[in-house]
């Protein structure tokens, strides 16, 4: 029985996005052609990490977060989200291609 409650809170805690800011760039890559890959300031935002990239002279930045609440900001800022990801763009197709990313 301690052995299925340590398994059972084990799974219960599985809430963080397995998904990495690669993940993301790897989905553009795969549909854009990416230029200029840089990090951003990303630590204003709460964030805990960032990319920036170009596409077809549209910059595109992606954070990463710890939590739902520490996104807060970003969000209240008019950027999109994707589980523990937000992002923002000068394009709302390419914002668009960032939320449907599975």
């Amino acid at each position: 029985m301690l052995c299925f409650g340590i398994v059972g809170c084990g799974n219960s805690k599985k809430s963080k996005d397995e998904r990495d800011l690669d993940y993301f760039v790897e989905k553009f890559q795969a549909e854009y052609e990416v230029n200029d890959i840089d990090k951003p300031q990303y630590q204003l935002i709460k964030a805990i990490d960032g990319v920036m990239f170009y596409v077809d002279n549209h910059v595109v930045k992606i954070y990463q977060f710890d939590s739902k609440d520490d996104m807060k900001i970003a969000i209240d800022g008019g950027m999109v989200e994707n589980g523990l990801f937000t992002a923002e763009s000068s394009n709302d197709d390419l914002e668009e291609f960032f939320t449907n990313i599975k």
